[in-house]
């Protein structure tokens, strides 16, 4: 399921023209990152939704995601990144593979109470001689290094740190992704215990 939906907030309240109005896009992922415009989020989809973006000065990203379509998921984070509109990523719940990538594109990530972001190596099926298995190997690590280069550009991680890291498919918490670097914010407040009614 995806949602978008626009909202006005005003500039100035003073200032009562059309310029005082700037409009922000909520963008919501709550689906897996698919080439099929039928099953989750594309980019065509993606494209749809936000329209025409010369009215819109800011996009909220929402997501809660497990990933999904590598390629799909780098077309979104190259659409937003340089859309020229401001990005805000709210991470809700599970921001997982090539939906961490997407969050990436923004220039702010703010990851709420509980949720998780979770990198790792690409993924693929294969069957072929011994020739065309070691070519996509090769196609493997090539992926690999364009990977690591989106999240370094966001980190302050070495590439071979971050290497480390999809090699063993971290998971990590919002205090984790923020000393990373993955993230700018994360909710930490304790939950409160209900107090009982007092007569």
């Amino acid at each position: 399921m995806y949602m978008t939906r626009i909202r006005n907030e005003a500039i100035n309240e003073s200032d009562l023209n059309s310029d005082s109005q700037k409009q922000v896009r909520d963008i919501y992922i709550y689906s897996s990152i698919e080439h099929d415009d039928l099953i989750g989020m594309s980019a065509n989809k993606l494209i749809e939704s936000l329209g025409n973006m010369t009215d819109i000065n800011k996009i909220i990203l929402h997501i809660n995601s497990e990933g999904g379509d590598l390629f799909e998921g780098v077309a979104i984070y190259n659409l937003l990144r340089n859309s020229g509109v401001e990005i805000e990523c709210i991470i809700e719940g599970f921001c997982a593979s090539s939906a961490s990538i997407i969050a990436m594109s923004a220039n702010k990530i703010i990851m709420r109470r509980g949720s998780v972001l979770m990198i790792h190596k690409p993924i693929t099926f294969a069957l072929g001689t011994s020739e065309e298995l070691n070519k996509c190997a090769e196609v493997l690590n090539m992926i690999t290094e364009n990977i690591i280069g989106i999240y370094q550009a966001r980190t302050v991680l070495s590439r071979d740190m971050i290497n480390d890291l999809m090699k063993k498919e971290t998971f990590m918490t919002g205090a984790m992704a923020k000393n990373f670097g993955f993230c700018d914010e994360y909710e930490n407040e304790e939950i409160q215990p209900a107090k009982p009614d007092q007569e």
